[in-house]
């Protein structure tokens, strides 16, 4: 019969043995304890601005560790396996020391103020599985081999900070990791190919770098991928989307706007049936929108804008009731715009800024001057808060159904698109639109006194139309606005002195029209307006000294007016500015005169002004900030003390 293993050793023998095993154990535990307890103090020490003073009160000698704020302990080793401090403000660098921490499992300082090199000794926290260092300012490039023996690391966070350099090849390498985010830093070069080609990942995020080059042709094709997310936007890749991404089935975001790349809309992305959004903008993709595009039913962000897309707009587009925000602005797609585009009725923002859509209700090319019908048809879309129509040749007329569009709208923009006849005063029940552009129309008649119903507007445009009448009053009660620009129009009357008492304003263009009278003391008490342009009228009169209450930097154009002394005082206005342009750039020394005040103008008998009394005069010179008091000229009276 076998003889047990423990027979083999007298019992005094065996409890020696046990006695030093539990000996052991216990020191090395002690050690190890120490060992964090030092590097966290070694973390601290590094810590150069506390301002709440979180870890200057909290971490103390005279407490475990393991009771410190941010730091959680195993409950069998008792070893540091988490270590959160996260959004306390704090400023310093990391320690080599961190490097100690070898049972860390979870490690977050996102959203303070760290700087410097990532230390190379994370390399040894084999048991890592979180890192998120997220907004901060580490400012050099990521050493190589610090991440790649992390075997267990599955979510990488280094977002929002200032890393440079390229992507070291072993992050690819990682075969736990799950989400890569390394987005809004300044890494360039080009991408390791295997990144693309992990099938643990689920996001990549690069997005904001100045990361090249072009994706790999068999992207997605290798083996089982589980990509939720691919965000690229805003880096310079190139080359053609390719075709073979249709196989990330699981891909719910793809956003490659704002890079360069060529070549068509992959039609297989229609296969790519769970995506939601899909971010192709400001690209340089051709060809037309292909129709597979219609079987994202679960699409709701779909952006294409700033390409060389062209051809019409596949009327199955319109069906896809999930979109909720549209973006074909700048290409060249051209057809009418169909009632089918009310379908789209969970829509917040359509944009179809510069293109060459036409107003009509069928897909001809031919203009129309009838009602613009698909704006009925968007009335619709009940969510709508943005709706740019840009420089389209709509050709047509504002229906009156425009009064029904959704309470939500908050931005309707419609420039250069050939829009004719009046603005309707139904426009006067958009209560909560907040930005009002139809310039650059062909737009007559009065301008609608319903326009008082819209009282959250903030900025109104109406310039280089065909309107006419006297200025309203009722564009007084709109107490939000900032800006109005009614220029380059046909109205006439006086300018109505109520405007003086929308504070808001800051910017008025009233140039080009037919006003007369002359310009109301209340204008003046818009005092910080930064644009007044009141040029090419018949305004006659005086110009109030009121106007020197105006306070910021402010651009004003009177000219080609019938005002008494506009011309002599420009004239005045533009001597004293040629005579300190002289003496800022003119002398050999920059000369400051650090008194002008009108009293210190002079005009000779021609009324040309000359700047006077240098008491004061200070001179900048190369070497000193600033040398002493010097007569330039005729010594001024100069205040005594």
């Amino acid at each position: 019969m076998e003889t047990p293993y423990c027979r083999l050793f007298p019992f005094p023998v065996l409890f020696f043995f046990i006695h030093c095993l539990i000996g052991y154990t216990s020191a090395t535990t002690q050690l190890s304890i120490n060992t964090d307890h030092s590097s966290l103090l070694a973390l601290r020490s590094q810590i150069t601005s506390d301002p709440h003073n979180i870890l200057a009160n909290n971490w103390t000698t005279n407490s475990s560790i393991c009771t410190w704020i941010g730091v959680t302990c195993g409950s069998r080793h008792h070893r540091v396996t988490s270590l959160d401090i996260s959004e306390m403000e704090l400023e310093g660098t990391l320690p080599p020391q961190i490097g100690n921490l070898s049972f860390l499992v979870s490690l977050n300082i996102s959203s303070n103020f760290f700087h410097g090199q990532l230390p190379i000794q994370l390399a040894r926290l084999r048991r890592l599985q979180s890192i998120d260092f997220s907004s901060n300012n580490f400012n050099e490039d990521i050493p190589e081999s610090c991440f790649g023996s992390l075997l267990r690391l599955q979510l990488l966070f280094l977002p929002r900070n200032s890393l440079q350099g390229n992507i070291p090849q072993d992050i690819g390498n990682l075969p736990n990791l799950r989400t890569l985010r390394l987005g809004f830093n300044n890494l360039n070069g080009t991408v390791p190919q295997s990144i693309f080609n992990m099938s643990t990942l689920e996001v990549i995020s690069l997005t904001n770098n100045s990361l090249s080059g072009r994706l790999p042709v068999d992207m997605c094709s290798r083996g089982r991928h589980v990509l939720r997310s691919l965000f690229l936007s805003f880096d310079m890749f190139n080359g053609e989307i390719p075709s073979s991404l249709y196989q990330c089935s699981q891909l719910q975001q793809i956003s490659f706007a704002y890079d360069n790349f060529v070549g068509n809309v992959p039609p297989g992305i229609g296969n790519i049936t769970m995506l939601d959004t899909l971010f192709l903008g400001g690209n340089s993709l051709s060809g037309t929108i292909p129709r597979e595009i219609s079987y994202l039913y679960n699409l709701r962000f779909l952006g294409m804008e700033r390409n060389s897309l062209t051809g019409l707009i596949p009327l199955a587009i319109f069906n896809m009731s999930s979109l909720q925000m549209l973006g074909l602005g700048r290409n060249t797609f051209s057809g009418s715009l169909p009632p089918e585009i009310g379908n789209l009725t969970r829509l917040t923002a359509l944009d179809l800024n510069d293109n060459k859509f036409t107003g009509t209700n069928n897909f001809t090319n031919e203009p129309s001057s009838a009602e613009l019908s698909f704006l009925t048809s968007l009335t619709s879309c009940r969510n709508l808060e943005e709706l740019s129509l840009n420089n389209n040749p709509l050709n047509g007329f504002l229906p009156y159904s425009i009064g029904n569009f959704s309470e939500s709208l908050r931005y309707m923009s419609a420039t250069g698109c050939n829009i004719n006849g009046d603005i309707p005063n139904e426009i006067g029940n958009l209560s909560n639109l907040q930005n009002l552009f139809l310039g650059d129309n062909n737009l007559h008649g009065l301008i609608p006194t319903t326009f008082m119903g819209l009282q959250r507007l903030q900025r109104l445009y109406l310039s280089n139309n065909q309107l006419n009448g006297s200025f309203p009053n009722s564009l007084c009660a709109l107490q939000n606005l900032g800006a109005l620009h009614i220029g380059s129009n046909h109205i006439t009357g006086a300018i109505p002195s109520c405007l003086g008492d929308i504070i808001s304003l800051r910017e008025l263009s009233l140039s080009s029209n037919q006003l007369e009278s002359s310009i109301p003391e209340n204008i003046w008490n818009l005092l910080y307006l930064s644009l007044l342009n009141l040029s090419s009228n018949s305004l006659n009169g005086p110009i109030s000294p009121a106007i020197s209450n105006l306070r910021g930097p402010v651009t004003i154009d009177l000219t080609r007016n019938v005002l008494s002394d506009i011309t002599q005082r420009l004239n005045i206005m533009i001597d004293v500015a040629s005579a300190i342009e002289y003496l800022h750039h003119g002398y050999s020394s920059v000369v400051i005169h650090c008194d002008l005040k009108p009293s210190n103008v002079l005009l000779d008998e021609d009324m040309v002004a000359h700047v006077s009394d240098f008491g004061v005069t200070r001179l900048l010179g190369d070497k000193d900030s600033f040398t002493h008091t010097r007569t330039l000229a005729s010594m001024g009276y100069m205040a005594p003390g």
